[in-house]
């Protein structure tokens, strides 16, 4: 059976990173950097509620503790707005 591929958040237009964890408390010391937050900003990913319907924020994931930090995530989350769209 033919199964087609799915973009997977590494790979997305959408994900981006926005600020890192601080090396004080990554356990990495003060000379290492460290891991980048990642999070969605596909404009429906904006309007996500938890089940109680409270606002919730589109976070994907760490990425490595690197100066060119990559999403450590190889697939995607089950709210993600393009699972629809395929």
């Amino acid at each position: 059976m033919l199964e087609s591929k799915k973009t997977k958040c590494s790979e997305c237009y959408y994900c981006k990173m926005h600020g890192r964890a601080d090396t004080r408390y990554a356990g990495i010391g003060s000379s290492g950097y460290g891991r980048g937050n990642f999070f969605c900003e596909h404009p429906e990913a904006q309007n996500l509620k938890d089940n109680r319907g409270f606002p919730k924020t589109a976070f994907i994931g760490y990425g490595t503790a690197e100066s060119t930090t990559q999403l450590q995530l190889k697939t995607r989350p089950r709210w993600c707005p393009l699972t629809e769209m395929e």
